[in-house]
């Protein structure tokens, strides 16, 4: 019995903020039941303003405890990890613990005394109309996973727990909590799953103390070291187009989200007008790649120089535009084979946004191969200061 409260006191917040959430809670629940009293006898001739004005205050609590619930879940991955914290990582390294062992600060994976909290976040909007226990519990458990997800070293893990996550927003936007949970389910098992493979590695440890020191050292210097995620363009393309797909549900559920719940404010939404957005958006991408390949690098010669020597072209470096080029390209092809074949346009704006994401990260050229054989020049910055590295 003592190691249960131990492990439900490792998993509940601290305790002063456990309070302060509750206080919290409560008064905005009586606050809100007074606000909604007083605007019955206001409206009480014109009932459907008043059901507006229910819907609206229930909403915008329901979006403050998800808000509560999903920080909850992310601190409840953080504060456990030893990745996250320098001392606690270097600590762990010089001890003999392995993994499965418990780690002493508290367990980063699920432990039965997740339910209790899970369950008291079910708990708070009930018997409040039009809030749903269902959507504090999906919003902590798919924010729990994603933050897990985000130490991995794998793109694709990575990808299908964003995939698995985003498919669970949408099918809960359609009115299928059952679905969504299950859903969010399996992004668990494979933040979880990631997160055990992280923790067997005896070279994590080592891996995560080169971090500090790359920022120290600045480019290039910082490429020397060994590095823990080593993301490059182009991405291998199946991974590529796994982003992509990502990408276009992203899109595909705040449109849908948009055409669900329309607003004064926005006014009659024009989707053909959004496809022109998307070319938009895949300039900015355009713009991004170019910026990432010019950092820390500039050509051999300026402007003035290839036109004192009648070189407009340099191949070896100019060849950095093909990835620009070819995102372009490929979008607005891809608008006009979606017009051509009379797709509908919400559907034709959501393509064209995956294609563009997917096409930024797989064009060529290779970065490490342009960076070593192109016609290029380093510009290192400069190390950082030693009275800021002792102050940190």
């Amino acid at each position: 019995m003592r190691r249960f409260w131990r492990g439900l006191r490792d998993v509940m917040p601290h305790p002063l903020i456990l309070a302060v959430a509750l206080a919290v809670v409560v008064a905005v629940r009586h606050r809100a039941w007074r606000f909604l009293e007083e605007q019955a006898w206001l409206f009480k001739h014109d009932p459907d303003l008043l059901l507006e004005v229910f819907r609206g205050t229930w909403g915008l609590l329901l979006i403050g405890w998800v808000f509560l619930c999903g920080l909850w879940g992310s601190c409840r991955a953080i504060l456990h990890d030893p990745a996250r914290s320098d001392a606690y990582r270097d600590w762990l390294s010089r001890t003999p613990w392995r993994y499965p062992h418990p780690l002493p600060q508290g367990p980063i994976l699920p432990v039965p005394q997740d339910l209790i909290v899970l369950a008291m976040m079910a708990a708070a909007p009930w018997g409040m109309p039009g809030l749903s226990p269902w959507d504090p519990v999906l919003a902590a458990i798919a924010i729990y996973s994603l933050t897990l997800s985000r130490s991995s070293r794998t793109l694709r893990v990575a990808c299908l727990n964003w995939l698995l996550v985003l498919l669970a927003f949408r099918v809960r936007l359609a009115g299928f909590p059952v679905a969504a949970a299950a859903f969010v389910l399996g992004s668990l098992a494979t933040g979880c799953w990631e997160t055990v493979r992280r923790l067997q590695r005896e070279d994590v440890w080592l891996l995560d103390e080169t971090a500090s020191m790359r920022r120290r050292l600045r480019w290039p210097y910082s490429r020397l070291g060994p590095q823990r995620m080593t993301f490059a363009f182009p991405v291998p393309l199946l991974d590529g187009l796994l982003c992509g797909l990502i990408f276009a549900i992203v899109a595909a559920v705040f449109l849908a989200a948009m055409l669900n719940n329309p607003t004064e404010l926005q006014g009659e939404i024009n989707l053909e007008h959004w496809r022109g957005f998307s070319l938009v958006v895949a300039a900015l991408f355009a713009g991004m790649r170019i910026l990432a390949y010019f950092i820390g690098m500039r050509p051999s010669t300026s402007c003035l120089g290839s036109l004192a020597l009648g070189r407009f072209v340099h191949w070896r470096f100019d060849r950095v535009w093909l990835g620009p080029a070819l995102t372009l390209a490929a979008t607005g092809i891809s608008i006009l084979l979606l017009d051509a074949l009379q797709v509908r346009a919400e559907v034709s704006v959501c393509v064209a946004l995956g294609v563009a994401f997917a096409a930024v990260l797989t064009a060529p050229p290779d970065w490490e191969e342009w960076r070593l054989t192109g016609d290029i020049r380093l510009v290192p910055e400069l190390p950082e200061p030693e009275s800021r590295r002792s102050a940190a």
